[in-house]
């Protein structure tokens, strides 16, 4: 066996009537770090202006950087649950793509209906 640590894995069908093929030759997946940054955008968001406001005054006495440290916190949480959301969301859609496209009986305008969802999907998640 030429490549005995390779691997491959077939991914869903989206966009195509074909399933690409991920071919990897070094099981060793490296991991990035997660690094927060503020996000501008999150600014005219009134639930993250609430959280913020709450988290803030919370504690009077703490310093500013425990004030800091605790609305980046309450930020990293709104915003994995969003992310979270975002990615159900996805995958509920794909999970109706794969069946309709391996069904017999979907008309092309459905199929085409859950194809166009799941871009705006992806177009949100990568917004946000």
């Amino acid at each position: 066996m030429a490549y005995p640590l390779g691997r491959s894995e077939y991914l869903r069908v989206e966009g195509s009537d074909h399933r690409p093929l991920v071919i990897s030759f070094d099981p060793k997946k490296k991991r990035k770090k997660v690094i927060f940054r503020y996000d501008r955008r999150l600014k005219d968001i009134s639930e993250i202006k609430d959280i913020v406001l709450e988290t803030w005054t919370s504690t009077r006495s703490a310093s500013v950087d425990q004030r800091l440290l605790s609305c980046r916190l309450a930020n990293i949480t709104w915003s994995k649950n969003q992310h979270l959301n975002s990615q159900k969301e996805i995958l509920t859609l794909r999970d109706q793509l794969e069946e309709a496209m391996t069904s017999n009986t979907t008309p092309q305008e459905e199929i085409d209906l859950i194809n166009k969802n799941l871009l705006l999907a992806y177009q949100k998640e990568e917004a946000f």
